[in-house]
């Protein structure tokens, strides 16, 4: 994707995420750790568990921890058949709505844009970024997928832009 278009589209933010999984005793449950910042901003970090409530909806707990809550679930609770996943978050406006991207150091064309809807079937105008198909139910392009497969190349094709929706979202 190209950058540029993204600042054109009135880009409110960008962040690096560090993101790592944790070990789960419930499979249904993905539990992860966000380390979200900057060395020039300072950091925040993330506890957060998933869950798949149906096709397309899932249920997101999340909480803000402290650096050191952050390294002990790091030290301790990491799942060591994971991969860390490093990416850029670039936030924006379009038509109304909040938007994420989500760029990928592994490769300059793979990106993921996310919005989150209240229902699944709501229409979305989306933004000029090269958008070439829908996600939301392949898994293959889940964070947790990427995760145990850094190198995703269906078919030795890459598209440039994924988009990936969301239902729901829960804090506690």
């Amino acid at each position: 994707p190209d950058k540029d278009k993204i600042s054109l589209l009135g880009c409110v933010s960008k962040t690096h995420i560090t993101q790592t999984y944790l070990k789960s005793e419930v499979p249904e449950t993905e539990r992860r750790i966000r380390k979200r910042g900057s060395d020039i901003n300072g950091y925040s970090y993330y506890y957060t568990e998933k869950t798949e409530l149906s096709e397309g909806v899932r249920k997101e707990v999340e909480r803000l921890i402290d650096a050191r809550e952050y390294a002990t679930y790091l030290e301790y609770e990491a799942d060591p058949d994971m991969h860390t996943i490093e990416k850029d978050r670039y936030c924006f406006m379009f038509d109304g709505r909040y938007f994420e991207m989500d760029l990928y150091p592994f490769d300059d064309d793979y990106a993921i844009l996310e919005i989150e809807l209240n229902d699944i079937n709501e229409q979305i105008a989306l933004p000029d970024l090269g958008i070439v198909e829908e996600l939301t139910n392949d898994y293959r392009y889940r964070n947790h997928s990427l995760a145990m497969n850094p190198v995703i190349r269906p078919d030795d094709v890459l598209p440039k832009v994924y988009l990936s929706e969301t239902e729901e979202e829960y804090d506690f």
